[in-house]
């Protein structure tokens, strides 16, 4: 589809509009607190947050940190830390306020919408069909998980830094005059550079925006009508932007602790799912969750009709069906699966272990459905003349942010968020796991038991799971089969490398006077760590209350 350029009206006014619809659909985020969903290790319980120091903050560029390279991230949060600690006069300890930190990420997010306003005004030509795909972008209940969690705020700065760098790039790259013209695209440096350097700053916030120059390949090529190849050689600084970050990801999130790895030819099929999903998702936003149990395991060792990978490929037949009279649904797509690909099991990641796919990875891909919801007010493609495309966009616009809205209530506190994922997946591992830790904090231990074996009725050999329903049986006296779980649990990868795993399992066998069993246990723990003293000293313990036999008599 080639259109003119936009006439220089204002976007004052939409972006306005656009800023106050999207602040007011996530208002009740800002009012959140923590959550026991990676907001613990990244910031209420890391102590180099409580305070951040230059030489902390230093930390996070030179080496990963939980598995993550997103220095950027960390450095915002560590400067969003330095502002939000609260001292308690009574405890005399210090908090940091979760307030703060849920109001940033939403003003990121807003800025992520301009953002996308002003790259769809240039790619549609006209304000208020952007202002539409834009409001499809900020909008969007699937952007809930990422503007609402604290945690997926790399997907929020990631994302406003992308969509940036894109904009710059489109007007570094344009064509001059009409778009149908034969002369060739003008280049402006300056605006080249300050691309390049805002897709720098975008990787550096999560690795996963490496995908953004295949982006912007899908831009020049599908929409633009550029030669690839002029495309491809003018995008050759930020693929070697990409290599680094791809290298220092990899080496940083081996997936080492996967218990299932599909083989590489079987990963297109991971691929083509999750992309079926997530079409789904994006069409009927329902049913939210942070576990959708889409593992590669689940893919292709549980019997029964898989719709997800069906509707990709309708999805594809669609867009090269429509692509000589209606190009926006092909170019969509193109956009919506270039930004996905890192996190489309391709390349396995940490993640999967619970699920391919999860809300906040479709952060910068909903540009792709903006695009396409742009076009639909623009009267090119070949529908109905009569079709009352505003009010439709009207009616599009309001359910959104009142499924947004709504959304964002099941984020508002840790419980609220695990027991609205088991809703929409009873069988959640995190979930099952998560809500039965805080379930057993509040000491409710019969039902943090009943989350633990759901959990273990999912993964029979998931580590936590095993370990934390073992302790649970302990403190109610079941030690038989408390130890039958603490075994499991010292058995799986985890569990075979953590001296305190075992150690428990001795405890427990020596709570049942077999101090031999014990002993063992005790031994292979210090054979993981030497130094270990609890140990040690039940090892000590263990041999003075064994009873002396033949066997163990001294001679």
């Amino acid at each position: 589809m080639s259109l003119p350029h936009a006439r220089k009206s204002s976007l004052f006014w939409p972006a306005l509009a656009l800023a106050l619809v999207t602040a007011a659909a996530f208002s009740p985020v800002c009012t959140s607190e923590f959550l026991r969903w990676d907001d613990p290790h990244n910031l209420s319980d890391n102590p180099d947050m409580n305070p951040p120091t230059l030489r902390t903050v230093a930390r996070y560029w030179t080496a990963p940190y939980k598995d993550l390279y997103a220095p950027l991230t960390y450095t915002a949060w560590s400067a969003a830390a330095a502002l939000a600690r609260m001292d308690d006069a009574a405890t005399g300890s210090t908090s940091l306020n979760p307030y703060l930190f849920h109001t940033l990420n939403l003003s990121l997010h807003i800025g992520a919408s301009l953002a996308a306003l002003a790259l769809l005004r240039r790619l549609l030509g006209a304000t208020w069909p952007a202002w539409c795909g834009a409001m499809v972008f900020a909008l969007h209940p699937v952007q809930v998980e990422s503007v609402a969690w604290i945690s997926g705020m790399k997907d929020v700065l990631a994302g406003l830094l992308g969509l940036t760098s894109a904009r710059q790039y489109l007007a570094a790259t344009e064509r001059p005059g009409n778009w149908g013209s034969n002369s060739p695209p003008s280049f402006v440096w300056h605006r080249y550079a300050l691309a390049l350097a805002l897709a720098a700053l975008a990787m550096l916030s999560k690795p996963s925006a490496v995908a953004l120059p295949l982006v912007l390949i899908a831009i020049d090529v599908g929409w633009r009508r550029y030669p690839w190849r002029i495309s491809l050689v003018r995008l050759i600084p930020f693929f070697v932007l990409a290599v680094p970050v791809i290298a220092i990801g990899k080496a940083a999130q081996p997936a080492a602790n996967l218990d299932y790895v599909p083989p590489v030819y079987l990963r297109p099929l991971v691929a083509i799912d999750a992309i079926g999903f997530y079409l789904g998702k994006t069409a009927l936003p329902i049913g939210l969750g942070i576990d959708y149990g889409r593992s590669p395991r689940w893919l292709f060792q549980t019997p029964g009709l898989k719709w997800a990978g069906l509707i990709a490929v309708m999805a594809c037949a669609f867009a090269v069906a429509a692509w000589r009279r209606w190009r926006a649904p092909g170019v969509g797509l193109l956009l919506f699966t270039a930004a996905l690909l890192p996190t489309l099991g391709l390349i396995p990641f940490d993640y999967q272990a619970y699920s391919t796919v999860a809300d906040h990875y479709l952060y910068l891909a909903m540009i792709g459905p903006g695009l396409v919801a742009g076009t639909l007010l623009l009267g090119k493609p070949p529908l109905t003349p009569a079709l009352p495309r505003h009010g439709v966009a009207a009616v599009a616009i309001i359910a959104m942010a009142w499924l947004t809205f709504a959304q964002t209530r099941h984020w508002r506190d840790s419980q609220s968020l695990f027991r609205h994922t088991l809703r929409v997946n009873p069988a959640s591992l995190a979930a099952n796991v998560n809500l039965g830790n805080l379930l057993a904090e509040q000491g409710q231990t019969d039902e943090a038991i009943a989350c633990f074996r759901s959990a273990i009725a999912t993964a029979p050999e998931d580590y936590h799971a095993n370990l934390n329903l073992a302790n649970m049986l302990r403190l109610k006296g079941m030690l038989a089969e408390a130890e039958d779980h603490y075994r499991k649990a010292a058995n799986t990868r985890l569990g075979a490398t953590s001296a305190q795993t075992w150690t428990t399992l001795g405890a427990v066998q020596a709570m049942q006077k077999r101090y031999d069993d014990a002993i063992e246990s005790f031994q292979r723990a210090l054979s993981i760590d030497p130094a270990y003293g609890p140990a040690k000293q039940n090892l000590d313990l263990a041999l003075k209350l064994r009873p002396i036999t033949p066997a163990t008599r001294p001679s």
